[in-house]
């Protein structure tokens, strides 16, 4: 038996015991809580916007200076404890999750995972919401989808450097899009598109390029979140 069976089970003393479930919904709380406290532009106090993360020879000894270690867990983490509830959470949690979707803190979350080298984790936290809505409102859900589609539609450019998800991906992003609508008004010096900026996210979420020749072949993987071809 491992200790968390031990704590989480009936051998152990109710003054001890922990509801999992419990737990990890306060737990997603304090990292929202975290999050709508710490996160701010440009965190790691860059100087130029011309260098690609890649670029940046002390990115590393900036991440540990500027973002705390829990930020960097609650950035990491927050929605994998909300997701253990099998009940709706409360509303203090759903109020918490509300005022960090609906603002520029998705951006600056985006910032912080690009610059820890771990976009893609924005990915599967936001599918978490998606695939949870059973336990959270519809506005959080689209709320997050519409954060999700943002990322897929502009993840090299935020995975390859942080401070283009502002000088790059926020300004094609659709003017109708609840993103667009939340977070442009922080950014009122961003570039303008003048004429032909999207209103609504295409059909396609993204585009990718990984083959030379004609693909041959296609196989999803049984829940529908992988794809492999072959040419």
């Amino acid at each position: 038996m491992s200790i968390l069976e031990y704590f989480a089970g009936p051998s152990c003393p109710l003054d001890f015991r922990v509801d999992l479930e419990q737990a990890n919904i306060e737990l997603g709380s304090y990292c929202l809580q975290t999050m709508i406290a710490e996160l701010q532009f440009n965190i790691c106090k860059l100087e130029t916007s011309y260098r690609t993360n890649s670029e940046i020879e002390d990115l590393n000894e900036r991440v540990q200076e500027h973002i705390s270690d829990t930020l960097q867990y609650s950035c990491l983490y927050w929605s994998n404890h909300l997701c253990s509830s099998l009940d709706p959470v409360r509303k203090e949690v759903s109020d918490y999750l509300g005022t960090f979707l609906k603002s520029e803190r998705v951006l600056y979350w985006l910032e912080v995972l690009s610059m820890m080298g771990k976009v893609p984790t924005a990915i599967g936290a936001l599918r978490n919401i998606i695939s949870c809505r059973r336990i959270f409102e519809d506005e959080v859900v689209n709320l997050a989808e519409g954060a999700l589609r943002f990322v897929l539609a502009f993840l090299t450019p935020i995975t390859t450097s942080a401070p283009h998800i502002y000088l790059s991906a926020l300004p094609f992003t659709p003017s109708e899009s609840s993103l667009w609508k939340t977070a442009s008004k922080s950014f009122p010096k961003r570039m303008r598109v003048s004429e032909g900026q999207m209103t609504k996210w295409p059909r396609t979420s993204a585009v990718w390029k990984g083959h030379d020749n004609t693909i041959m072949d296609i196989a999803y993987s049984p829940d529908g979140l992988n794809v492999v071809s072959g040419s």
